[in-house]
């Protein structure tokens, strides 16, 4: 029997700002607000070039597709928030979709739930001497040129790269989820793995893989055309969808658009190997066993989905086997950091023992922006309380199990 993970810890709340972090801030800032990718492309390419502050989910060919496919059908519009300084060189990018519920105009992040790490662009002498309140004046000149009551903004690191989040200097609450990830440290791929878990557990491992690895075919494999993409992306959805029917939880693959959206961003770029959303994959014996999709800069790889088989050779633990071979491939190509995204799951713990704390900010403008507000601060607050109650947490299981 496989080992318990060991318990993660949270990572520290300040870590040091790195070299030139206290480069004069930018003097002063000028707002445009877009609604056309294209307008505001020249600007985002342009902070993206000088190395901005910026998260894999700030990637301009992801939004767009996520848009595309998924957020434009549902009614979202675009408001990319421009800000430059008084030489016109732009300090930050924020691509914001405006939605409207119930009257209300409430701009967010792009991506939903699919994005678990948000921030915006930023230019790094901006990002260190940006306050709160100089945030806030700029949304709220934001919102009188878009017409926005409220934004919602979801899912954001407390710091990135030794640098604060502006946004975390906004009254905030703690997220329901954390991201649970794994510091590299320059370590290679055998030492990574080492760190991460006992002799035991990678002996365990071992032993199921030899298990696999006599079936026909069977490899470890990144995605390297469109064909192997939509083969991996195939057994994704289909195993997805059974594992969350059988958890009582609502299917997000399944909403219009989104299966588009995964399939654009694993084809984009992949011919020229950079895909947007790399695919990892174990195979054998005719099926797909396990899969890994994420983001990588090059510095970090976050994961967006993941899965293993329904069938008989998910007792040889693929899942567990897949992301062993992620972060060593991972590890060996000299990254610094590897997730496995937003939520709690007993499997991330083998490999990631440490907690990214998430934080979320409902910043209101109009009065209609006010008072919806208050409920929306209060379903944070409860959500997370639920969630780290483990007698309420497994009751909503249960009740989700016993709908499904």
């Amino acid at each position: 029997m496989t080992p318990s993970p060991a318990a993660v810890s949270p990572i520290p709340a300040h870590p040091a700002s790195p070299a030139g972090a206290l480069a004069r801030p930018v003097a002063a800032v000028h707002i445009d607000v877009f609604t056309e990718f294209d307008d505001a492309l020249p600007d985002w390419r342009r902070l993206a070039d000088d190395q901005a502050v910026a998260t894999p989910f700030s990637h301009p060919g992801w939004i767009e597709a996520f848009h595309r496919h998924a957020g434009r059908p549902m009614g979202e519009i675009p408001a990319i928030i421009v800000g430059r300084d008084d030489n016109a060189v732009p300090a930050f990018v924020l691509p914001f979709a405006i939605r409207r519920v119930r009257g209300l105009a409430m701009a967010s992040f792009f991506g939903g739930s699919h994005a678990s790490l948000n921030l915006g662009l930023w230019r790094r002498n901006t990002i260190t001497g940006f306050s709160a309140e100089r945030l806030r004046d700029a949304l709220m000149r934001a919102a009188a040129i878009a017409h926005i009551d409220l934004y919602t903004l979801h899912n954001m690191p407390l710091f990135w790269e030794g640098d604060d989040n502006p946004f975390a200097r906004l009254p905030h609450q703690r997220c329901a989820d954390d991201v649970y990830r794994l510091d590299i440290g320059g370590r290679s791929g055998d030492e990574t793995l080492k760190g991460c878990m006992s002799g035991a557990t990678r002996s365990t491992l071992r032993s199921k893989e030899k298990k696999l690895a006599v079936l026909d075919g069977y490899r470890y494999f990144r995605a390297a055309t469109t064909a192997e993409a939509d083969r991996i992306l195939d057994a994704f959805l289909v195993q997805k969808a059974a594992r969350l029917a059988e958890q009582g939880i609502d299917n997000v693959f399944a909403e219009p658009g989104v299966e588009d959206f995964l399939r654009a961003t694993a084809h984009a770029g992949l011919a020229d190997g950079r895909p947007i959303m790399e695919l990892h994959a174990l195979e054998g014996g005719g099926e797909v066993l396990a899969m890994v999709g994420g983001l990588s800069d090059g510095s970090r790889f976050t994961t967006m989905i993941n899965s293993y088989t329904l069938g008989e050779y998910g007792r040889w633990s693929p899942g567990l086997i897949i992301i062993n071979h992620v972060v060593r491939h991972f590890a060996d190509q000299g990254l610094k950091i590897f997730d496995l995204g937003m939520g709690y799951a007993p499997y991330k713990q083998f490999f990631c023992k440490e907690i990214e704390p998430l934080v979320d900010a409902v910043v209101p403008v109009t009065a209609k922006g006010h008072a919806a507000a208050i409920g929306l601060r209060a379903m944070v607050t409860a959500k997370r309380f639920i969630k780290t109650t483990p007698v309420l947490w497994h009751a909503v299981q249960k009740l989700r199990r016993l709908r499904a």
